[in-house]
């Protein structure tokens, strides 16, 4: 180790520290992944997690439309790329400038992409909370019967957002709807389904 630093030019040790630095904190960042630690903090002093509503806004395609590139991740990728390819590029035969330019587009490049990768992580996070729009148009089977003509409250068994739920449901319909009647959902009324008999 101390013959291969030794043999390196003043320009590639820069290169190698950069790339070291860059490379330990990364193996520490993945350590303290792996015992559930450090994903919250690690990016926080440099305000980049975002909270459940930024998640939310994401996966609705709104909000956060760039990219978050200088955090502890985006510095961590750019350290460890462009120190490393810094340190191999300056050993071929490009002259020093072009390799210094070569590296430090790579670290950008890897500061790039981890942005990405982070926002697109963050837009498989779901809150769990129930849309109860997204019952409209499905069917399910009543659990309580339902009274007609909107003059009681039963309930209904559906399978919503990927999870069976028990919900309040309602009928406009002449005559009531009895237990274990195929319903389908035609409108929600605050926490209420509105459904008519299939």
């Amino acid at each position: 180790m101390v013959d291969w630093w030794n043999h390196l030019t003043l320009t590639q040790q820069v290169f190698a520290g950069f790339g070291m630095v860059g490379t330990a904190v990364l193996i520490l960042q993945t350590v303290m992944l792996l015992f559930g630690l450090g994903h919250d903090s690690m990016d926080s002093d440099a305000d980049v997690d975002a909270d459940l509503d930024d998640v939310d806004d994401i996966a609705d395609g709104n909000g956060l439309d760039g990219l978050r590139l200088f955090t502890v991740r985006g510095f961590v990728a750019f350290f460890s790329i462009s120190g490393w390819l810094g340190v191999f590029l300056l050993s071929t035969a490009l002259p020093s400038f072009v390799s210094i330019l070569l590296s430090i587009a790579g670290g950008f490049a890897a500061m790039i992409f981890v942005a990405w990768a982070f926002k697109k992580s963050l837009q498989l996070q779901d809150n769990g909370t129930l849309q109860m729009s997204n019952a409209i148009g499905r069917t399910g089977r009543v659990y309580l019967r339902i009274p007609a003509n909107r003059q009681g409250c039963g309930k209904i068994t559906i399978l919503i957002q990927d999870q069976q739920r028990e919900l309040d449901a309602v009928t406009a319909a002449d005559q009531e709807i009895p237990v274990g009647a195929s319903v389908r959902v035609v409108d929600v009324d605050q926490e209420t389904l509105i459904v008519e008999p299939v």
